[in-house]
C-alpha cells in the first residue's frame, strides 16, 4: 500500500512540475510582449514628446518675434524683464506642464531670440522607471518628472517690404500677349538715365513674380517672358504649378534669346512673402487739404549723342559704347588700344602678323535740362519737409480737381479712397522745383497714400510722378478695398499695396503699357501688353518694416 502511495505521489508532483513549467514559460512570453508593447509605447511617447518640444519652442521663437517687432522701443514691458547687456527674458508654462523661456537679445540691426522648450514626459515613461520612481520615493527622494528640453535660437533683420515687381497672395495668371518683367536700377547711374526708367537703355534679370499660392500661364500659345525667377508656394495636389505657353519663358535674357521655357532654377517653391499692414490710419491730428497758386518749374530733359576719340570723363550718367574696327598690323597693339584678344598669326611657326579689334573711338549720351516756369492753381496741395524726422500728416475727402505733392515725408489719408476721375490730376515734384521754398534737403519727393472705402481708381495717366523713382508714390490701400483700376489703359510708376485687390489690368491697342516699380495683391491677372519694370533700389528701402527670421538654427 505504501509503495502505491508513493508512486501516486511521484506521478503527482511530475504532473505539477510540468504545468508549473509551461506555466513559467507563457509568463515569459505574456511578461516579454507586455514588455516589448510596454517599449513600443514608451518610444512613441517619447517621440511625441520630443517633436512637441520643437513645436512649443517655435511658440517662444513666435513670441519672441511678436514682440520685438510691437514693442521695438520698450522691450521690458511686461511680461518680459531687463535682464542686462540688452538681453530681455520671459517664461511661459501651460496646463500640461509643459513650458518655454525666450530670450531676446537686442543687438540691432540683427536681434536674436532664442526660445528653450520644457516637456514633461509625464504618462509617458515605462513600468521600470514607474518602479524606479517609486523606490527612490519610498526611499525619501523623488527624481522628480522627467523632462525633455529642446532650444532653437533665430537670427532677425529687417529687409526692404518691395522685392519683386508683382507678388501676390494666390494666382497670377499671364493671359495677354507681349507680357513681359524685367529691372533697372535708379541708383546705379549704368542700369538708368538719370535715375529714371527708360525703355530700351537697361533691361535687368531681376524682374521676379511671385505667388505664396502658385502661378500659370493659362492661354494656350501665351508668350509672357518673365526675365527673372518665378516663386511660388509649397506645391501640393491643389496648387497649379508654374507654367508657360509654347512661346514664353522664364529665365534670364541670356538665355531666354535660345531657348523657351523654364530655365533651370528660376522655378521654385520658396515664396513665403509677408504683406506690410495696411490699416487705415487714426488720422485725429492730420491737416486739412489747402489749396492755392504756385509757380513751378517743369524740367524738359533732352539728351545729344556724341563720340569722342578718348575715354569721357566723367563718366557719363547713360554708360559708354567702344566703337572698334577689326584690323592686322605687324606690330604688336598697344595696351588700352584694343578690346578683346589679339590673335597670333604664324608663318612656318613665326608670327607675322597680329588680328585685332582696334578701339576708334567712344560714343555716349550727354543730358541737359530745360526748365520751363508756368503759374498755376492747384486744387490740393499737400506741403512736405526737408526734415526726415518730420512727417506732415493730410486727410481729405477727395481728390478732385488738381493735387500737387511738394517735398518730402508726405502722409495723405483718404477714408472714402483715392477715386480720380477723367479730369483729376496728382503730381508729385521736388522742393526745388517751387519758387519761393526750401531748396535744401533730400532730393525728390516722397507720399504714402492710405486708400480707404471699398475702391480704388487712378484714370489715365492721372499720377505724374515728376522726380521718375517708384519709391516716390506709394500708396496702402486698407483691407476692405477690393478693387483697383487704372483708366484708360494708364502707366504707373511707383509702389502699390493692396493685399485684398484681385488685381486685373486690361492692355489694349498694340502699345506696350509700363508699370514701374512693384505691386503686392491678393491675385493677378494681365490680359495682354504690360511690361512690369522693377527698380532693384526698392531692396534698399526700409520704412521700419518687422522683424524677419533670416537664420534659425537647433542648440544644445
Amino acid at each position: 500500500m505504501k509503495t502505491k502511495l508513493f508512486k501516486r505521489v511521484k506521478q503527482a508532483a511530475s504532473a505539477l512540475l510540468t504545468a508549473l513549467v509551461i506555466c513559467s514559460i507563457f509568463s515569459l512570453f505574456v511578461v516579454y510582449y507586455l514588455s516589448l508593447i510596454e517599449q513600443q509605447n514608451s518610444l512613441n511617447n517619447r517621440s511625441q514628446t520630443w517633436n512637441m518640444a520643437i513645436a512649443i519652442s517655435e511658440a517662444g521663437i513666435e513670441e519672441g518675434l511678436e514682440h520685438l517687432n510691437e514693442n521695438t522701443g520698450n522691450l521690458s514691458l511686461a511680461p518680459w524683464s531687463f535682464v542686462g547687456g540688452n538681453v530681455y527674458y520671459r517664461s511661459n508654462s501651460f496646463a500640461d506642464g509643459s513650458a518655454y523661456t525666450v530670450y531676446i537679445t537686442n543687438s540691432q540691426p540683427t536681434p536674436v531670440v532664442v526660445s528653450r522648450a520644457y516637456v514633461r514626459v509625464g504618462n509617458f515613461i515605462s513600468l521600470s522607471q514607474r518602479i524606479s520612481a517609486g523606490f527612490f520615493a519610498s526611499a525619501g527622494f523623488n527624481p522628480g518628472p522627467l523632462i525633455v528640453q529642446r532650444a532653437v535660437m533665430v537670427n532677425c533683420s529687417r529687409t526692404s517690404l518691395f522685392l519683386a515687381p508683382l507678388v501676390s497672395k494666390k494666382n497670377i495668371n499671364l493671359n495677354g500677349n507681349n507680357i513681359a518683367t524685367d529691372s533697372y536700377s535708379s541708383c546705379d547711374p549704368t542700369k538708368s538715365v538719370n535715375g529714371q526708367y527708360v525703355p530700351g537703355f537697361y533691361v535687368g534679370d531681376n524682374g521676379d513674380i511671385a505667388s505664396n499660392q502658385g502661378m500659370i500661364d493659362t492661354v494656350s500659345g501665351g508668350n509672357a517672358n518673365i526675365y527673372g525667377k518665378a516663386h511660388t508656394g509649397t506645391n501640393d495636389s491643389n496648387q497649379p504649378t508654374v507654367a508657360v505657353g509654347p512661346n514664353g519663358g522664364v529665365g534670364t535674357h541670356a538665355w531666354q534669346a535660345a531657348n523657351k521655357g523654364i530655365q533651370s532654377g528660376y522655378a521654385l517653391q520658396d515664396a513665403n512673402f509677408t504683406f506690410p499692414d495696411t490699416t487705415f490710419p487714426n488720422t485725429g491730428g492730420f491737416m486739412p487739404v489747402t489749396n492755392g497758386v504756385l509757380v513751378v518749374a517743369s524740367n524738359a530733359v533732352t539728351s545729344v549723342s556724341t563720340t569722342t576719340t578718348g575715354f569721357p570723363t566723367p563718366f557719363p550718367a547713360g554708360g559708354v559704347t567702344t566703337n572698334w574696327i577689326s584690323t592686322t598690323t605687324s606690330t604688336l597693339p598697344l595696351p588700352g588700344s584694343y578690346i578683346g584678344n589679339i590673335k597670333n598669326n604664324k608663318s612656318n611657326g613665326v608670327i607675322v602678323s597680329y588680328t585685332y579689334n582696334l578701339i576708334t573711338g567712344y560714343t555716349y549720351s550727354l543730358y541737359s535740362t530745360n526748365v520751363v516756369w508756368f503759374t498755376n492753381h492747384y486744387d490740393n496741395i499737400l506741403w512736405g519737409t526737408t526734415d526726415l524726422g518730420q512727417t506732415n500728416n493730410y486727410v481729405a475727402n477727395s481728390l478732385s480737381g488738381q493735387t500737387v505733392v511738394v517735398g518730402n515725408n508726405v502722409v495723405l489719408a483718404l477714408p472714402n479712397g483715392l477715386n480720380m476721375g477723367a479730369n483729376d490730376t496728382f503730381s508729385i515734384m521736388p522742393m526745388g522745383n517751387v519758387q519761393g521754398t526750401p531748396t535744401t534737403g533730400p532730393n525728390g519727393a516722397a507720399v504714402i497714400v492710405y486708400s480707404g472705402g471699398t475702391s480704388a481708381a487712378i484714370a489715365g495717366n492721372g499720377v505724374v510722378n515728376q522726380p521718375g523713382y517708384p519709391i516716390d508714390f506709394i500708396l496702402f490701400c486698407a483691407p476692405t478695398v477690393t478693387s483697383f483700376s487704372l483708366g484708360g489703359n494708364g502707366g504707373f510708376n511707383g509702389v502699390l499695396v493692396a493685399p485684398s485687390v484681385d488685381l486685373t489690368l486690361n492692355g489694349g491697342g498694340q502699345n506696350v503699357i509700363d508699370f514701374i516699380g512693384s505691386a503686392m495683391v491678393n491675385s493677378a491677372t494681365l490680359n495682354g501688353h504690360y511690361h512690369f519694370h522693377y527698380d532693384e533700389c526698392l531692396a534698399n528701402y526700409r520704412n521700419n518694416p518687422r522683424f524677419l527670421i533670416t537664420g534659425w538654427n537647433e542648440i544644445k
